[in-house]
């Protein structure tokens, strides 16, 4: 029998989630507090039980809820946390106005605060979110850049564009907001501006320039943002992974882990975009492995065991898998979605950034965005509002969409050049990658599932709805696992482990 010890930094375990939940949780249209993104647990353990260490791997945070919901939906919770909880002298020294300024806290219709007790709980979730990032070993001066960020990405999404009729290209409506963005992520203005509103390619050593129509920079103002706050979000995940990390002294015996796996479920909206389609994916992949484990294996099982069995019949997701497509996903920009519309002028831009998370988050892949040390000057949380100097007369924007257009038509005299491939990694392929290699850790594991059945679809507690909860059973398959078990035997202990429980329990 063993005995499970648990060290005082795996109690964090449980005590980080909140953190998680606040960067990685929104509201949805069916959860108050929907995870929206993939977490998988891993727990390694000595050989006499003791839990030494642990791991956290994410997939698939939903990245596009950071730049538009769908109607009754919310961004995610953070940002609703920090305009309850800082100051307005705090608001104000990182450029942020009242967050009704902001579309993305309210572009699927819902208000930023339904009520005083909802304010209340934010500023309450607020205060807990501050004590469990200093839990977890973030200093005062990582906070204060985590909300620095945090507003980085709100001004981002605040840019517009319009079209300059003159050189038929997109220029910055209001560019006090992209001197924002520069001051915060501490990038030159005027890189950004172009990388916002211009493609850049090279070839034969040469640069070529083309601007970008309204739709393009909106692309890319979108994809800024989203990295931002993906990489945000995974320079918290591996900080939370350096707490967990095994001690040095105290390595784990190979082979004792455990792994949970906490992903969202299949969902079908409205408009199903790209990342819709990578989500449900992984849920038919993950259906597929648990008719694979349950259902095909548990029958080849009792056929080697000589078990008498009745025709139990399933419902194989193999053709779904092959067909998901079936589902009328919004095919507009698939391809841009696929890529992310993140250039090589943008990258560049970050990459010659002052600040140092900003430059680190970015010059690192997100798997190894561990530590980074922030130079003090970038995030003293007492620093008055940065001044911003803007003349409204002027416009970098349009003045460098006329320069580029003199350049194109010059270049238009020369030979065609051929264009250089992108170095960039799709969503499509990281994607795959992600589930393989998930899927791989699922293969080598012997696995127990934990189906979630939602009682109601309106929130109401004593409130059970039969029908709602028994279609749950159906899809899920646990009516078809229920016969199964019934068919064989539910307790599986090899009859070495059987004989010495019984006969050699020196306690018998």
């Amino acid at each position: 029998m063993y005995t499970l010890v648990i060290l005082p930094q795996l109690l964090f375990c449980e005590q980080v989630n909140p953190l998680l939940e606040a960067f990685g949780n929104a509201s949805t249209v069916m959860n108050d507090n929907s995870s929206r993104f993939g977490k998988y647990l891993e727990l390694h353990f000595k050989h006499d039980g003791t839990v030494v260490g642990g791991k956290i791997d994410t997939y698939l945070l939903e990245k596009s809820r950071i730049v538009t919901q769908v109607k009754g939906e919310r961004n995610f919770h953070v940002f609703y946390f920090m305009f309850a909880g800082l100051t307005q002298q705090q608001l104000a020294n990182i450029c942020l106005e009242p967050p009704e300024s902001y579309r993305i806290l309210n572009s699927g219709g819902t208000g930023v605060y339904f009520s005083k007790t909802h304010f209340e709980h934010c500023l309450g979730m607020f205060d807990d979110l501050q004590d469990i990032m200093e839990l977890v070993g973030f200093t005062q001066a990582q906070i204060w850049m985590i909300y620095t960020m945090l507003s980085a990405i709100l001004q981002t999404t605040q840019i517009s564009f319009s079209q300059d009729q003159e050189t038929a290209g997109a220029y910055i409506e209001d560019e006090y907001v992209i001197k924002v963005v520069a001051q915060l992520l501490e990038v030159d203005a005027e890189a950004l501006v172009n990388s916002l509103i211009t493609n850049t390619v090279e070839a034969r050593g040469e640069k070529i320039f083309t601007l970008k129509s309204v739709a393009q920079a909106e692309e890319t103002r979108d994809a800024l943002a989203k990295s931002l706050y993906s990489k945000l979000f995974n320079w918290i995940v591996n900080q939370i992974n350096t707490l967990l990390a095994p001690d040095p002294e105290c390595r784990p015996t190979p082979g004792y882990e455990v792994g949970i796996l906490d992903i969202y479920g299949f969902e079908n909206f409205k408009f199903n975009g790209f990342e819709q389609l990578c989500i449900n994916l992984t849920n038919e992949q993950l259906q597929f492995y648990f008719n694979q484990r349950i259902f095909k294996w548990e029958l080849e099982e009792y056929s080697r065991e000589g078990i008498k069995k009745n025709n139990i019949t399933f419902q194989d997701n193999q053709p779904v898998l092959d067909l998901l497509i079936g589902i009328t996903y919004d095919a507009k920009g698939f391809l841009e979605k696929n890529r992310d519309s993140f250039s090589n002028s943008l990258m560049e831009c970050l990459l010659n950034s002052h600040n140092g998370l900003v430059k680190f988050f970015f010059s690192h892949d997100d798997t190894d965005l561990k530590t980074v040390s922030i130079v003090q000057k970038d995030i003293l949380q007492c620093k008055p509002p940065p001044k911003i100097l803007h003349d409204r007369g002027k416009s970098m924007s349009r003045a460098q969409g006329k320069k580029l257009q003199k350049q194109m038509k010059e270049s238009s005299k020369k030979n065609k050049y051929q264009r250089r491939a992108s170095t960039f990694s799709s969503i499509g392929s990281k994607f795959k990658t992600s589930l393989a290699n998930l899927m791989e850790k699922l293969l080598s594991s012997d696995p127990q599932f934990i189906r979630c059945l939602k009682p109601n679809t309106s929130a109401e507690h004593n409130y059970f709805d039969f029908e709602l909860v028994l279609r749950q059973l159906r899809y899920n398959g646990v009516l078809e696992t229920i016969r199964i078990r019934r068919e064989g035997f539910p307790v599986r202990l090899m009859f070495a482990e059987f004989f010495k429980s019984v006969f050699e329990n020196p306690e018998q």
